[in-house]
């Protein structure tokens, strides 16, 4: 599976290079028929499956009395901030990519953007559906061309359309079992799929030439953060910024942030010195 996932990376750089219009797509689609042509690619059962399943929906609502407890504070705590700062990497990366940021590299009607964002998370937990989030992804999108709300508009209709076609596409964005090391736990992974990922993990990286490299206390972070994601960037910004003795270019939100991430971590020590 791995060699073929490098097939599809080396596709689908070649056609990006190209500048082929929808080279990613491309990329995806070719991959997974040639796959399933040497017998790679499990062929699908089915074409179409008009069956729905509705059973999840309503259940992170009635789930909600059972997780608002005292010893899950931390984790929730923990996800609200990483998907609160994955977003903001993701407008701000997406905006860059899209050449909508301002002269000091800020995304128009942020306020906005994270309310429509933070209703979608919401929404979508309520019908027990994954996150519903901005996603890096986009900017797959927005090299291609799509800078407007009518792109988003237009990938959730052709979504609503190819629900029927559930057993056809999860042949190409599912996972495939391979036996693990030595026979032991099965790894899955997406080798139609993964060479499309890496290619827009390019797409992000080319924003790190916008790192003030010269700012020691401005690189690390950004330097640590690239390396640990999503865990270390409050933490580690505002420790060098005082070690920096530059108090002042924190934000007071930054400090509450990063003291409430300090205790999250923490806090499985502390319930064990506790217990």
């Amino acid at each position: 599976m791995y060699h073929w996932a490098v097939f599809g990376l080396i596709l689908t750089l070649a056609l990006v290079a190209r500048r082929i219009r929808g080279g990613i797509l491309a990329g995806i689609l070719l991959t997974g028929i040639v796959g399933m042509i040497f017998g790679i690619v499990p062929l699908p059962g089915s074409i179409v499956d008009f069956r729905f399943d509705t059973s999840t929906i309503g259940g992170g609502v009635l789930a909600v009395p059972e997780v608002l407890r005292i010893s899950l504070l931390p984790v929730i705590f923990a996800l609200f901030m990483t998907d609160f700062f994955d977003t903001m990497g993701t407008v701000i990366a997406v905006g860059q990519e899209a050449k909508f940021l301002d002269e000091n590299g800020r995304p128009p009607h942020l306020k906005r953007i994270l309310l429509i964002d933070a209703l979608g998370a919401v929404g979508g937990g309520a019908t027990g559906a994954s996150s519903v989030t901005s996603y890096i992804e986009s900017g797959a999108g927005v090299a291609e061309g799509g800078r407007t709300g009518l792109t988003s508009v237009v990938v959730g209709l052709l979504f609503l359309v190819a629900l029927p076609f559930s057993p056809l596409i999860s042949v190409f964005g599912g996972s495939v079992g391979i036996p693990g090391p030595e026979g032991g736990q099965q790894i899955f992974v997406s080798p139609v799929t993964a060479p499309a990922l890496i290619v827009v993990g390019f797409l992000m990286m080319t924003a790190v030439r916008l790192i003030p490299w010269d700012r020691f206390d401005e690189a690390l972070p950004a330097f640590l953060t690239i390396l640990t994601l999503p865990l270390t960037f409050n933490i580690s910004y505002v420790l060098i910024k005082l070690s920096r003795g530059k108090p002042g270019e924190v934000h007071p939100l930054l400090y509450g942030v990063a003291l409430l991430f300090a205790l999250a971590f923490v806090w499985p020590a502390l319930q064990n010195l506790l217990s």
